[in-house]
This record gives structure tokens, C-alpha cells and sequence, in this order.
């Protein structure tokens, strides 16, 4: 099981079509597929269903027995396909319900109203109530940003809390610092948790030798002594992490139309390879999704990406990962632009009759 687990850390984002989350999970999708829900939101492609795959996302198109999906790589060994009905949708992981559960399976205390919102990439879990310490649960897609969900959470209430995550993946140096310096402990749900087919979760040891040191730890200290030494370090923790922040402020606009127009400037032209730079550039920016993500749904290496990624610092001057940061900055750009020429297109078919 522990196989399953990893695939979390690979597709954080949780979000996908169901045949993404298909390709990501292989054999453990039917322990999984009871835990996502239809969001609704349509997507225009679909990754290719040949073995093995062509390379690029197979654009969707109306036709009369409903949408089919089209190769659009020029490989032209692909059939098109129909995609019907929840196929065609983006399907997220249920949080809560799986939320839930896990509260129920690890023995914690819910929240007696409505959980506490935690925000960032962890969600409140339970309470364990020998010291009263939350639970959260976290889904991360590298050592910085786990770092700084600890940071956060620590900043936001201060004292012990245990924090749940798929594996130990991302578990460094620096995290487990910042762990000891919270008074909190990090478990992950491989070799915790067993998720069954049909939606049921399982322990596979018990929780309590797992927590009963930490406990010790936190009782011979005393909470007081644990709080009165992370008060002492807010100060400067907060000066660190402003200088990360979760939500940083907008590009000046003379810097967000010209990263924009760079942008533009990475539309393949030519024969087409595959993981062009601006189909990596919206994966990996503007959806969110881990290097591991980007490959399966490029239908590549990982370390493709990892070089693609690099020649997009190369031509952008900035690092791929913060301009995850401006994503939604992008959009409104990429949509006025496309309004502009809309209205311009309308005025000259008024003009001259086309």
C-alpha cells in the first residue's frame, strides 16, 4: 500500500480528470476512485489512451454523438475517441469526507462545530485530546512548501499539533527543524493507514506507541515551557516567513505583461516535440502540478521536465515555481488580451462587412 500513498505526493493538487487519475494510480485507482467527486468543470483535452501514449493531450471536440477527443500531435497512429458524460470532468479528491473518516479511523475528536480552517495545504483532521493537540492533514509538493506549512501553522496557533501527510518524502533536515522547533510531531499515513477498496480505511498499527513519546517529550517540557519558547521565536519566524509568503503581492503591471509576453513567445513552432515549453509552462505554473505530474501527462520523463523547467528560468528570468504564484495574475492577462482582440475583430467584420 505504501505504492498508493506515494502517488499523493506526485498528484498534490488533487484535481484531475479521471483518466489522469487513472494514469496516476494504475491498479490502486479502484481503492481511490470512491474518494473523488465531480467538480463540475470542463476541460478542452484529454491525455491519449493509445499504449503507448502519443505525447500530447487530444483536444475535445463537439460532434453529434457527443465530444470526441482528437490527436492533435501530427503522430496520426490515433483514433479518436468518444469521452462521455463524467469523463469529461475534472474530479477532485472529497477532502471532507475523507477528513472524516480519517478522524474516525485514528480515534481523534471532531470538532464540535464547523472545523477550523487552516487554510494553506493542510485541513484540520481531529483533536487528540490527551493534550489537546490538532490534527492536520497535508498535501505538498516538495521539501520548501511542506517547510512552510509547518511555519504556518505554527504562526497561526501556537503549541503542540500533529501533522499528517502521505509519506516521509519530503520530510528533510529543515522540516524536522521546524517541527522540534513547534512542539509538533510528523507521521505519514504509509504504514498507518491502509485504504480499502470501497472507500473503507484501516490501521495498520496502532496510533497510540506512535504518539506516546512525543507526548513524554511535550509533558516533561510542559506545554507552558513549549509555549513560551515558540512565543520567543515568533518574532522572528514571522520575519522569515514574510519573506515567503503563501499569497505574495500582484507584479507590477510593466512586469506581468512583459513575463506575459514571454510567454507567448514559447508557442511551438516547427515540428513538435514533446513537453513543448508552453504546455510544461501551464501544467507546472499555471495548474499547480508536480514535476512527476507534468511528465505522465506529457507522456514523457521526469527528467525531460526537470530540463524543460530549466529552460523556462532560462528564458523567463525567474524560476518556473514563483510564477505559481502569479497564475491567477496570467489568466486575467491572457483573458483581457483575448477580449481586446474579440471586440477589435468585431469593429473591423462591422467596418467591412466580413
Amino acid at each position: 500500500m505504501s505504492t498508493l500513498w506515494a502517488q499523493f505526493d506526485a498528484f498534490a493538487t488533487g484535481r484531475g480528470l479521471l483518466a489522469d487519475w487513472e494514469a496516476v494510480f494504475g491498479d490502486d485507482f479502484e481503492r481511490v476512485k470512491c474518494w473523488l467527486k465531480p467538480t463540475g468543470e470542463r476541460v478542452e483535452s484529454h491525455p491519449c489512451v493509445r499504449k503507448p501514449p502519443c505525447g500530447c493531450r487530444h483536444e475535445l471536440r463537439a460532434a453529434r454523438a457527443g465530444p470526441v477527443a482528437v490527436c492533435v500531435c501530427g503522430d496520426g497512429r490515433c483514433d479518436a475517441f468518444p469521452v462521455e458524460g463524467a469523463r469529461a470532468l475534472i474530479h477532485e479528491l472529497d477532502r471532507s469526507r475523507f477528513r472524516r473518516r480519517l478522524c474516525d479511523t485514528l480515534g481523534l475528536a471532531p470538532a464540535g462545530g464547523p472545523p477550523p480552517a487552516s487554510g494553506g495545504r493542510s485541513d484540520f483532521v481531529g483533536t487528540y485530546l490527551p493534550i489537546q493537540a490538532p490534527v492536520y492533514l497535508a498535501f505538498v509538493e516538495g521539501e520548501a512548501e511542506l517547510v512552510c506549512e509547518i511555519e504556518r501553522l505554527r504562526l497561526q496557533r501556537p503549541g503542540p499539533f500533529v501533522l499528517l501527510t502521505p509519506t516521509r518524502r519530503f520530510y528533510s533536515a529543515e522540516a524536522e527543524s521546524a517541527l522540534g522547533a513547534a512542539g509538533a510531531l510528523g507521521l505519514a499515513l504509509t504504514g498507518l493507514v491502509e485504504l480499502e477498496r470501497g472507500g473503507g480505511l484501516r490501521l495498520s498499527q496502532p496510533l497510540e506507541p506512535l504518539l506516546a513519546p512525543w507526548r513524554a517529550r511535550v509533558a516533561a517540557e510542559g506545554v507552558g515551557a513549549v509555549l513560551r519558547r515558540i512565543h520567543h521565536e515568533l518574532a522572528a519566524t514571522r520575519r522569515e516567513f514574510g519573506q515567503r509568503p503563501s499569497c505574495p503581492e500582484p507584479l507590477p503591471e510593466p512586469d506581468a505583461l512583459r513575463l506575459f509576453a514571454l510567454v507567448r513567445e514559447l508557442e511551438p513552432g516547427g515540428a513538435v516535440r514533446k513537453a513543448p515549453l508552453l504546455q510544461v509552462f501551464r501544467l507546472y505554473c499555471l495548474e499547480g502540478l508536480a514535476a512527476e505530474g507534468v511528465a505522465r501527462r506529457c507522456g514523457c520523463s521526469k527528467a525531460l521536465i526537470i530540463q524543460r523547467l530549466g529552460q523556462l528560468r532560462r528564458k523567463l528570468g525567474r524560476h518556473p515555481a514563483e510564477l505559481r504564484a502569479f497564475a491567477s495574475q496570467f489568466e486575467a492577462i491572457e483573458k483581457s488580451v483575448g477580449e481586446f482582440r474579440g471586440r477589435r475583430l468585431s469593429r473591423q467584420s462591422m467596418l467591412y462587412g466580413d
